[in-house]
C-alpha cells in the first residue's frame, strides 16, 4: 500500500514537472500529453528502483536523466531545447516540491512536536499531489512560455559558418540554471543540518533567487534574440528594396503604357497593340507570380535567382498555390532551403551547358505539408544523385558542396524530408515540412 502511494506521488510529480519544462520551453503540453503520461509512468518506476539500488541522491538525477533521454529521443527534441525543458522540470521539482512545500511542513511538524507517523505523512503527501494537480491543470490551460522555441533553432556551425548571436547566451543560461539546482539539491538534501530561522531563510531566499535568475535570463536572451532578427532582416533588406523598388517602377509606367496602347489603338493598328500588350503581361506576370508570398524576404530572394538566372541565359517559372503563411520554418531557414536549391539548380543548368534552359520552382501545400519542388534539366547519374546529400560532395569545381547537406539538416530540423527524382535527363528536388498544429 505505501509502495503504490508513493508510485503515485512520483508519478503526479514527475508529470507535473515535465509538463511545465516543456511547457516553459515553448511546447504545447496538450500536444503530447500521452508522451508525458508515458514518460511520467516508467520516470517513477525507475526513480524507486534507483532509490532501492543506489546510494541516497543518485535516483534523484538518475530519473532526470532518464526525463533527458525521453525528451530527446522519443518526444524528438534537439539536445539543448531538451536539457533546458529538464533543466526546469528539475528546478520546479527542487523549488516549490521539495523546499516549499515539504520543508515547510517537516518545519511545521517539527516546531509543533507532531510526531510523523503513517497518517501525517498521508496527509503531506496528499497535501503535495493536489497542488501538483492544480499546477497540472494550470500549465494546460495557460500554456506558460519562459523560452521561445525558436531560441533552440540553432544553426549548425559547419553549415552556415557562424552561430545565432544568442547562442553563447543560451549556453550561459543552461549553465547558470545547472548551477542553480545543484545549489538547490544540497539546500534540501542537508537541511536537517540548519536551524529553524536558517532553513526558512534559505528557502525563501532559493525560491526568491529562482525567480529572479530565471526572469534574467529571459530578459537577456529576448534581447539577444531581437538582436540576432534584427542582423537578419538586413540581409534581407537591400533584396526587398529591389523587389520593390521594381514593384513601384511598374505602377509608374502604367499609365504611359496605357497612353501607348490607347494610341496604337485608335490608328487601328490592333495586331501592335496586342504584341505591345502581351508583352506588358509577360513582364508584370513575373512580379505578379511572386506577391502572393507572405513574406516579402522571400518574394525578394525569388526575384534575385530569378533575375540571376536571366542575367545567365536561364529562364524561371514560378508556381506559386500557397502562400508559406504556416511555413514552420524560420523566413531565415526558408530562404536558406529555397535559395540553396534553386542555386544549385542555376550551376547545374550554367555548367552542363544545356539547350534546355528552364527551371521549374513550384510551392503548394499538400496534407498539410508544405511542399517545394525545383525541377530543371541534368546530366547527373544515380551514383552523383546518391551522393549529393554527403557534406563536402560537389560534382563542380572550386564549390564546397556544403548547400545540400545543410539543407538537409534544416529540413530534419523541422521534421521534414527532402528527396531527388530523376526522370530521364530532369530531376526533381522535392521538399516535404509537416504543418505546425
Amino acid at each position: 500500500m505505501h509502495w503504490s502511494i508513493d508510485f503515485i506521488s512520483f508519478e503526479v510529480i514527475s508529470y507535473t514537472s515535465l509538463a511545465l519544462g516543456l511547457s516553459l520551453v515553448g511546447v504545447s503540453p496538450l500536444k503530447v500529453y500521452r508522451k508525458i503520461i508515458i514518460v511520467s509512468v516508467v520516470t517513477a518506476a525507475i526513480y524507486m528502483l534507483s532509490e532501492e539500488l543506489m546510494p541516497m541522491g543518485f535516483a534523484f538525477f538518475t530519473m532526470y536523466v532518464w526525463m533527458l533521454a525521453c525528451i530527446v529521443f522519443y518526444m524528438r527534441l534537439s539536445l539543448v531545447h531538451g536539457v533546458t525543458a529538464t533543466l526546469l522540470g528539475m528546478t520546479y521539482h527542487l523549488t516549490f516540491i521539495m523546499l516549499l512545500q515539504y520543508n515547510m511542513f517537516d518545519l511545521i511538524l517539527t516546531s509543533s512536536n507532531i510526531e510523523q507517523d503513517i497518517v501525517i505523512q498521508l496527509i503531506v503527501l496528499l497535501f503535495v499531489l493536489m497542488n501538483n494537480i492544480l499546477v497540472i491543470i494550470f500549465v494546460f490551460q495557460k500554456e506558460p512560455v519562459l523560452f521561445q522555441r525558436t531560441f533552440f533553432n540553432i544553426q549548425d556551425v559547419q553549415d552556415d559558418q557562424s552561430v545565432p548571436l544568442y547562442y553563447p547566451q543560451l549556453l550561459f543560461s543552461i549553465l547558470i540554471v545547472i548551477v542553480l539546482d545543484i545549489f538547490l539539491y544540497y539546500t534540501y538534501l542537508e537541511k536537517s543540518l540548519f536551524t529553524t530561522s536558517f532553513r526558512i531563510f534559505v528557502t525563501l531566499w532559493g525560491i526568491f533567487m529562482c525567480v529572479l535568475i530565471l526572469f534574467f535570463l529571459r530578459k537577456a536572451l529576448n534581447h539577444k534574440m531581437e538582436q540576432t532578427q534584427l542582423f537578419m532582416d538586413k540581409q534581407y533588406q537591400q533584396d526587398i528594396q529591389s523587389f520593390f523598388s521594381v514593384i513601384r517602377s511598374q505602377r509608374h509606367d502604367f499609365n504611359f503604357h496605357l497612353n501607348s496602347i490607347y494610341g496604337l489603338i485608335q490608328n487601328g493598328k490592333y495586331s501592335e497593340g496586342n504584341a505591345y500588350i502581351e508583352e506588358i503581361v509577360k513582364n508584370t506576370q513575373q512580379i505578379n507570380e511572386l506577391l502572393p508570398l507572405s513574406h516579402p524576404a522571400t518574394s525578394a530572394l525569388l526575384n534575385t535567382l530569378r533575375e540571376l538566372g536571366q542575367s545567365k541565359g536561364i529562364a524561371l517559372h514560378f508556381y506559386i498555390y500557397d502562400d508559406l503563411k504556416e511555413m514552420p520554418c524560420s523566413i531565415y531557414d526558408t530562404n536558406k532551403i529555397l535559395g540553396n536549391l534553386i542555386q544549385n539548380a542555376i550551376d547545374e543548368v550554367e555548367t552542363g551547358n544545356m539547350e534546355e534552359r528552364d527551371i521549374q520552382v513550384e510551392i503548394a501545400k499538400e496534407k498539410d505539408q508544405v511542399v517545394i519542388r525545383v525541377k530543371n534539366p541534368t546530366l547527373l547519374t544515380d551514383e552523383e544523385i546518391a551522393q549529393m546529400f554527403q557534406s563536402g560532395y560537389s560534382t563542380k569545381q572550386k564549390h564546397e558542396g556544403v548547400g545540400l547537406a545543410g539543407v538537409e539538416k534544416i529540413i530534419s530540423r523541422y521534421r521534414g524530408i527532402v528527396f531527388p527524382e530523376l526522370d530521364k535527363h530532369t530531376i526533381t528536388m522535392n521538399v516535404r515540412i509537416p504543418i505546425l498544429e
